[in-house]
Formats: C-alpha cells, structure tokens, sequence
C-alpha cells in the first residue's frame, strides 16, 4: 500500500569515476624542489645560474600552474557541493525505506485499519505528486507607454485612414493600441491583408452579425486588447488565437462582462494581464472576470504585472478556478508588482508541478511580500523528513529562477538560506540532459539559471562565494544590489 521513495545510484559509477579520472590528470608543470632552486639561486659564478629566458619561462609555467590550482580548486569546491546534495538524497532514502519497512510490518500484522492509514497515506502522497506537464503564466509589459488613457488619445480608427487605403498584401502587424472602434465594420478595410497576424487595439463598441464580418479575425494569432468590455465573448471565439494580452487602462471605470459558463479557448497558450488600479468592485476587476471567464487547456505561459501602484488583492480563487478548470501545462510563470503573500504564492506553485521558469518581482509593493524567507525554505530541494507525513519539493523541475524584491532587513531575506537552497538544486553534471539528470536526481531538475536583485540594499559577496564556484561549473548565476 506504500508506495516507497525511490532513490537511483547509477551516479555512484557515472559520476565519481570520470571525476576521479579528471583529478588524476591534475598536474604541476613547475619544479618544486625548493632545495635545488635555492642551491642554484646561491651561486654566484658558473652554470648554475639560470638565464633571463629560462627564468621567464619558469615564471610563465608558475601562472598557469596558479591558474589550473584556481579553476581545480572551483572545480572541487562544485563538487563538494553536488556530493553534499548527493549525501543529504541518501539520507533521505535510508530514512524513506526504514518507513517502508515498519509500514509493510504493519499492515502484515494489523490487517485492514493500518490498510486502510496506508491508503490515506498514499492518496496524500499521491495528489502532491500528480504532473501537470505544461503550465505557463506570462505576464507582458503594458503596451501604452506612460499614463495615456483613452480620453488622451483619438477615439476613432477614421482619422487615421481619411485616405481610405484598402489593400495591405504584407501588412503582418496591427499595432494601434489607444485606437477604440466605434463599429466593427470599421476594421473592414483590412479584409484583404492575408499576412496579418497579430492586432493590438483598444475597444470595439459594437460588434456586427456573424454574418456581415469581413475582418480576417480566424487568422490573428495574437490579441492585445484593452477594455474589452463585452468583447470578451467574441475574442474568445477566435480559433487560430495563440497569445492574448488583456490590460487595464488607467481611470477607466468601464467593466468587463463575465462569460459564463466559463469560453474554451483550446488554441491560446500564452495569457498575459495588465493590470490597474480601478474603484471597481471585486467580482468586476478584470483579473477575476478573466480568469473567471476563460479554459485554457493548452496554456503553457502566464504573465501578470501590476502597473501604477496596483493594489488589489491577488484572486486566489479565481486563479485556483482556473488551473482546475483548465487542466493545462505551465511551463513559465510571470509575477510582477502585484500584492501577493507569500503563503498565496507557495500554493500557486503547489498547483504548478511542470513549472520550467519562474519570476517573481514585489519590489514595487509594500505589502504583502510575495520573496520571504518561508518562499526561499519551500524552494529548498532538501526538508526536515517526518515519520508521519510526506513531504514533496516544489517546482521540482525549475531550471530558471528569478527574483526581485525591496527587502532591506535580515529578517525579511536571509541571504544564506538563499544560497544554500540555489546550493541544493544543483547536481554533478547537471548538463548532460535534462533527462538524464531527472532520472538521476529523483524527478529534481538541476537548476540552470538563478538572477537575485536587491533593489534597496548591498550584497555581501562573502555569503554569495559559494555560488560562485557553481558558476564556474557551468549555472548561470546574477546577484546584484545597490553596490554591484
């Protein structure tokens, strides 16, 4: 009924033999005799005594020997690293198969109520250990630059076309984003640019029959959109959409209409949302009506920035509503300046197990704070094993990492923590593939890239040593504070 934790030692023999090979070959190219040099450096007269070409070449071997001991050194320092992982998997092994065994004494000798304990057990094991292959949550920057907003710029698509152009043949692009459209049939006129493929505008106002549409709308593949408002429904329906962004004027006190039942939209894999500070109420705001209103079953990307001071609390039921309704795969995961606890953020990525890249950046938000020390802890590879529960790794297939925050105070960031957890998500050869070091490492993938910015305090590059020799070995490591 158990299911045990399964540990993999192929790394015993694939990774310390050729290791150990390499060490081997570790050689000195200076004489170090200091006997015999100091006899030779003591004569005065005769052939003792070196030439100026022989001493520059001894001096020159003497740097690349300092050089090879350095990057040796670099090289072990990786090692020890990955083997202290390595050791700490053991350790768990051991500990999960001394359960396995007094479990299986258990139900051998206790019959159906230890069955039964086991069965919980196993479903709980289970529900943290289910794969979502692909899931993505991206969030892309605001196309309208500065503080525009619709009552700042034209109103109408007319002023725009007054020489009444009607054939675009390599028109690829439709970027007017404050342009509103009163009437549908104003996009008409570009009926015949069969290259279009992504459009960016602010507002249609009135849609025309299914019938009398002449706009290519099947062939846009991606959507920028701002008040939307009952154009919801209608950008839904579009079958070839691949990316939609939805964002939030500023002042604009219009509301989006909620879908319900929620749209499928099969197609749409990248979702990204602007947001904004508005007075609207909470079932009106358009993170809840978006994420209320839509299925993404093939979603792989997420984006959600906050812009001007957003404010509004982060919808966790909505966004939970959402994962489950959808059932998709994300694969990156965008969180910027939005008011999100950290406690809100550790069960989003609960929900998120296929999660490849993840950016977080709350330096823009008094509170709450989504980078703490209880998000750095959950991230860590390694925790305190229980004999009464199970405990799964977060995001175990994270290979970029990246995170800002306006913390000052130890408290609210403890940079050691952070760097042993960077520590305990590397692995010897963590290159080879990306298969290969899963199968190698329980299911944990080796992390690849880790970018940390300070924006209101220094960084102490003594603590952060450690990661440097990783990034010697090959991750891609970036720690910048106010004094780098």
């Amino acid at each position: 009924r158990y299911t045990s934790y399964r540990f993999n030692f192929v790394f015993l023999t694939e990774y310390l033999a050729p290791k150990s090979a390499m060490s081997a070959n570790f050689q000195l190219r200076t004489n170090m005799d200091l006997e015999e040099i100091r006899r030779r450096l003591r004569s005065e007269y005769g052939s003792g005594v070196q030439s100026e070409a022989e001493i520059s070449g001894v001096l020159a071997d003497v740097d690349k020997d300092l050089e090879d001991c350095d990057a040796e050194f670099r090289r072990l320092q990786s090692r020890m690293i990955a083997l202290q992982n390595q050791r700490k998997r053991l350790a768990e092994h051991k500990v999960f198969l001394a359960l396995s065994a007094v479990t299986h004494s258990l139900i051998q000798n206790s019959g159906p109520v230890s069955d039964l304990n086991c069965g919980r057990n196993l479903v709980v094991y289970q529900s943290y250990r289910r794969t979502i292959e692909k899931f993505v949550l991206s969030l892309l920057h605001a196309v309208i630059a500065g503080r525009s907003s619709p009552r700042d710029t034209p109103k109408s698509i007319q002023p725009m076309t007054a020489q009444n152009p009607s054939d675009f043949p390599l028109l690829e692009q439709l970027l007017i984003p404050n342009i509103a459209f009163n009437n549908e049939k104003d996009l008409n006129r570009f009926q015949h640019a069969a290259n279009l493929k992504v459009l960016a505008l602010s507002d249609i106002v009135h849609w025309a029959d299914l019938q009398q549409r002449k706009f290519l709308w099947a062939q846009i593949t991606e959507l920028d959109v701002a008040q939307c408002e009952d154009m919801m429904k209608h950008i839904l329906e579009m079958h070839s959409l691949q990316e939609l962004h939805f964002k939030q004027f500023p002042d604009n006190e219009s509301t989006v209409i909620l879908c319900s039942p929620p749209v499928a939209t099969p197609s749409v894999q990248k979702l990204a949302l602007t947001l904004r500070q508005t007075s609207h109420l909470e079932s009106e705001r358009l993170a809840n009506v978006v994420f209320a209103s839509i299925t993404c079953p093939n979603l792989t990307s997420l984006f959600v920035e906050g812009k001007d001071g957003y404010k509004d609390p982060w919808p966790r039921d909505m966004v939970n509503g959402f994962i489950s309704r959808s059932s998709f795969h994300l694969t990156t995961l965008s969180i910027k300046f939005i008011p999100l606890s950290d406690s809100d953020l550790i069960d989003l990525l609960r929900r998120l197990p296929s999660l490849h890249h993840l950016t977080v950046n709350d330096s823009n938000i008094t509170s709450p704070s989504s980078i703490t020390p209880l998000l750095i802890q959950s991230l860590h590879a390694f925790h305190q094993t229980s004999p009464v529960a199970i405990f799964t790794v977060l995001v175990k297939r994270l290979q970029t990492l990246s995170l800002t925050t306006s913390a000052e105070a130890q408290e609210a960031f403890n940079d050691r923590d952070f760097v042993d957890m960077v520590s305990s998500r590397w692995f010897l050869d963590g290159y080879k593939s990306d298969s290969d070091s899963m199968n190698l490492n329980g299911g944990m993938a080796c992390l690849r890239s880790v970018v940390m910015r300070f924006t209101k305090r220094d960084v102490d590059e003594e603590v952060y040593r450690p990661l440097k020799y990783i990034e010697e070995e090959g991750m891609r490591v970036v720690v910048i504070g106010r004094n780098s």
